[in-house]
């Protein structure tokens, strides 16, 4: 089972935790746009909206320490009901796109090369950007540094629907099935954030 004391809880008082995307508006009241405002805080290089199909994550965050490049994925899902609780079903799809994700370790510049595709269909169709730290530039930078730095990556789970004080055995053990797949795969750290 996932540990429940591992469970980390975030403050929602001003986001409507079942409205996930914050969309071309960056709407400030979805799980997505407090996330991003949270991490804004965390030294990231590169923070990027990838929301949408095709995505790798809703959220690639990237920063280069001690020439190690840490790429941070985050899969927001919004919450089945109105108040956080224990329901399975906030979990099922989030844990399968946190399993899928981590495919993208094995070939990494195809990370790099998929979000300057991503960013220059955005801008063709709505002259807007999708990065919310850095810029092209810097993507291109740490593209190259990639050739030479290793990678680590970690998946964040982002569901307000889950109460950390209910949290269920249902629930730590399919967090648990996905943090051990993550793990023993390809050496991916699993964190997850919920509510109180």
């Amino acid at each position: 089972k996932y540990n429940k004391n591992d469970l980390i809880v975030a403050e929602w008082e001003s986001t409507n935790i079942r409205k996930e995307s914050q969309g071309i508006e960056r709407a400030s009241d979805s799980i997505q746009y407090k996330i991003i405002d949270d991490i804004k805080n965390d030294r990231y290089d590169i923070i990027f909206d990838d929301d949408g199909s095709g995505e790798i994550a809703d959220i690639v965050s990237i920063k280069v320490e001690e020439e190690i490049i840490y790429i941070d994925l985050y899969h927001c899902k919004y919450s089945h009901g109105d108040e956080p609780g224990a329901r399975v079903s906030d979990l099922y799809e989030v844990c399968g796109q946190s399993q899928k994700s981590v495919n993208w370790k094995v070939k990494p510049d195809k990370i790099f090369k998929h979000m300057i595709k991503r960013e220059h269909l955005r801008q063709s169709k709505y002259e807007s950007t999708r990065f919310e730290v850095g810029d092209e530039n810097k993507l291109n930078s740490i593209m190259s540094m990639a050739k030479i730095y290793p990678i680590k990556m970690n998946v964040y789970i982002v569901q307000p629907g889950i109460s950390k004080k209910l949290v269920s055995n249902e629930q730590l053990n399919l967090l648990g099935v996905t943090q051990t797949w993550l793990l023993e795969t390809l050496g991916v750290k699993l964190y997850v954030i919920v509510s109180e």
